[in-house]
C-alpha cells in the first residue's frame, strides 16, 4: 500500500481516495445496533452512512459504536443494585 503522499498531487481527484460505496456500511436511521457492531467498522478509517430516503443524514464511526457501548454497560451498572441494597427488599 502506497503512503498518501507518495500518489496526492494537484491533479488528485477525490474519487481517487474515496472508499467504494460497495464497500462502505449503510444503514438506515432505524436500523438495529447490531447492524453496526456486526460490521466492525476499523477505528480512524471507517464510517458508517446513516442514509434515510435516499439521503445522507449522519455518518457513524467506529469510535461512536465504542462509545455508545461503553454508555450502555454504565448505565446497566447503575442501574444494578448496589452491594449495600437488601437483595430480598422488593420480596417484603
Amino acid at each position: 500500500e502506497k503512503h498518501v503522499a507518495e500518489w496526492i498531487g494537484p491533479a488528485t481527484r477525490v474519487i481517487d481516495a474515496a472508499q467504494p460505496l460497495e464497500k462502505t456500511v449503510v444503514v438506515t436511521p432505524n436500523a438495529p445496533f447490531s447492524v453496526l457492531m456486526s460490521a466492525r467498522l476499523r477505528p480512524g478509517l471507517d464510517l458508517a452512512l446513516v442514509v434515510d430516503a435516499g439521503h445522507l443524514v449522519g455518518v457513524v464511526s467506529a469510535e461512536d459504536v465504542n462509545r455508545a457501548l461503553e454508555l450502555a454497560a454504565v448505565g446497566r451498572r447503575s442501574a444494578a443494585p448496589s452491594d449495600d441494597r437488601d437483595p430480598y427488599q422488593d420480596l417484603r
